[in-house]
């Protein structure tokens, strides 16, 4: 009966205002209508860009360690750590010789293949023209 709508339940003022614009936005709205600006809260907290920006920050990090510690190694490694004497010998002891390396083994020998020699061109024979029979 009383179907007429009073101003305490007509909800026409806006619930937030847009940070961009200043256009009214209403509860349930991610995005302003008027200028497509996010609605405060809808990005996580933290600016465009800045997460992509701390992604290749660490990123190149993690690179250039990686290629310091690798650099590292390649060149602090002694390749003639092997040979040097212990330092942990007694003095006056001769260290072992090395090991006398193994006798060479001669590559196996394998028997020649026999050619057989080409068959000769043998000249290629024409017969002779046929002779056609003289008409009496």
């Amino acid at each position: 009966m009383n179907d007429v709508e009073t101003p305490e339940t007509t909800s026409d003022a806006p619930v937030r205002l847009c940070s961009n614009c200043g256009s009214g936005m209403e509860g349930h709205q991610d995005w302003c209508l008027e200028c497509g600006t996010a609605a405060p809260g809808r990005l996580g907290g933290l600016r465009p860009g800045w997460r992509a920006v701390t992604t290749t920050r660490a990123l190149t990090l993690v690179l250039v360690g990686g290629a310091g510690a690798a650099s590292y190694a390649a060149l602090s490694s002694d390749p003639n750590r092997g040979l040097v004497a212990d330092a942990t010998q007694a003095p006056g002891t001769v260290a072992a010789a090395p090991p006398a390396p193994a006798a060479a083994v001669p590559p196996p020998t394998v028997p020649p293949i026999p050619v057989t020699p080409p068959a000769p061109k043998v000249p290629a024979v024409t017969p002779p023209p046929a002779k056609l029979p003289v008409a009496p």
